[in-house]
């Protein structure tokens, strides 16, 4: 149990947040505007997704709350590790926050503790003096029993540490507590819903029981043909499952998104060598740009510039801007989808493409493979040799 001086900083930051905080959130959020102070903190506590939008907007709106951002002496503070008045780091406080509100949710979920009596043992004497009414029977003992609720807590809380795992809390209820204790860490490495529960699906199992990383979580090589000229159509369908990135299509259907497959996987050799030493690393960060290129452009421009058509030459254009980010996005949808875009924003070939850094010139510069004037065939093999070695 903790001791009053420990719980002193917890006890402030709770009412802090039923205060000043939650009153910022009630003015933001139209969900909690008709509530007080206590309810609104409840509700957010009780609804993982509210309170991921909550964690949203203190990013996102820094300046809505400055004031409670504060050190000891009164000092803005301007990072996530500094403690705050409360002797607490931000990066604390959003832990506990989220630590706090996971429990709710597995109690809901998977059983509350419950009050059980505790049977004492009786002497013979205790026994016959309450059956003849001689004695007072002895007050009931009680004892809390853990649920199903906080068993599981237990096992996964080292695990709950950032504000964008909030959404995560519910697809975290349905692994099983096994997985949990041996692959706990995976979930640190997940930022979406759709791979939370793709990881007990037979493909991510599989792999795990063999001592691999399932496929959405590998290079990008992992998603090439056994040539390694070309994206294996149906690996890079279970990926893109996995990632749920129908999203990005207007029209969601498994026709319509086979379609998609069938266009991006037809990606040209020249493109994909010309990406391999951007995102080669990452099969999520990979896919995720080849996505996005077909929504934003359209599949007929898609075509045109990834797939070997008049206007390939934007493709090495694209890859160019894609190289000047620096560091490139975290592998989550809401992450990668809007630096993606941006690549894309420019559709117009027409329009001004800023000079890439010495970095992009790199980058741009390896993936092409070497001329050699006495063997002008070579080429094409040497950038298979490329790909295969992703």
């Amino acid at each position: 149990m903790a001791s009053p001086a420990e719980d002193r900083p917890a006890a402030a930051i709770v009412k802090t947040l039923k205060t000043g905080i939650i009153d910022i959130f009630r003015q933001e959020l139209p969900a909690l505007a008709s509530l007080t102070g206590d309810a609104a903190y409840d509700k957010v506590l009780d609804d993982p997704l509210l309170l991921h939008e909550c964690f949203q907007l203190f990013r996102r709106r820094t300046d809505l709350f400055s004031d409670f951002v504060v050190d000891g002496l009164g000092r803005r503070v301007n990072n996530d590790v500094y403690p705050l008045t409360c002797g607490r780091s931000l990066e604390e406080i959003r832990e506990m926050v989220l630590q706090a509100a996971a429990r709710r949710f597995f109690r809901r979920k998977l059983g509350n503790p419950r009050k059980v009596v505790v049977p004492v043992e009786k002497s013979f004497t205790r026994r016959m003096g309450e059956a003849m009414g001689l004695m007072k029977p002895l007050p009931l003992r009680m004892r809390v029993v853990p649920g199903g609720g906080d068993r599981f807590f237990g096992i996964i809380r080292s695990f709950l540490r950032f504000d964008w795992q909030a959404r995560l809390i519910p697809p975290y209820s349905t692994l099983p507590p096994s997985f949990i204790a041996k692959h706990g860490k995976l979930l640190l490495e997940i930022h979406e819903p759709a791979e939370v529960l793709a990881l007990t699906a037979e493909q991510a199992r599989s792999a795990l029981a063999e001592g691999r990383t399932p496929l959405f979580m590998g290079p990008a090589k992992h998603l090439m043909v056994p040539k390694g000229d070309t994206v294996d159509a149906e690996l890079l369908w279970s990926v893109a499952d996995q990632m749920d990135l129908a999203r990005l299509l207007p029209d969601q259907d498994n026709p319509a998104m086979r379609h998609a497959i069938s266009q991006i996987a037809a990606t040209s050799l020249s493109v994909l060598t010309l990406l391999q030493p951007v995102l080669g690393h990452s099969a999520r960060l990979f896919s995720t740009f080849l996505f996005v290129a077909y929504a934003k452009l359209g599949e007929d421009e898609f075509r045109r510039t990834f797939r070997g058509g008049a206007t390939e030459w934007m493709a090495k254009r694209y890859v160019e801007r894609l190289s000047m980010i620096d560091p490139l996005p975290a592998p989550s949808f809401d992450a990668m989808v809007p630096v993606f875009s941006e690549i894309f924003a420019a559709t117009s070939q027409s329009q001004a493409i800023p000079t890439p850094s010495l970095r992009a010139q790199k980058l741009v510069k390896a993936a092409e493979p070497p001329k050699k004037t006495a063997e002008p065939t070579a080429a094409p093999s040497d950038a298979l040799g490329t790909i295969r070695n992703w």
